[in-house]
């Protein structure tokens, strides 16, 4: 049997707000492309890995 280890996160609140930036950003990424999977034209899974990531998220300042 495997067990999963938990632990309890006390961030500060600079912290609390990275962490949901993150989130919420992984949240979009993970829409968008779902979104474009869905759409009617049928983008395929392979054309949408051809597709080079772009990076232009400057992040919480």
């Amino acid at each position: 049997m495997r067990y999963n280890y938990r632990y309890r996160l006390n961030p500060t609140d600079e912290l609390h707000e990275q962490l949901a930036w993150t989130v919420d950003t992984c949240r979009q990424v993970y829409n968008h492309f779902l979104h474009r999977l869905n759409r009617e034209d049928g983008a395929s899974a392979y054309s949408e890995q051809s597709i080079p990531p772009t990076s232009n998220a400057s992040g919480p300042t």
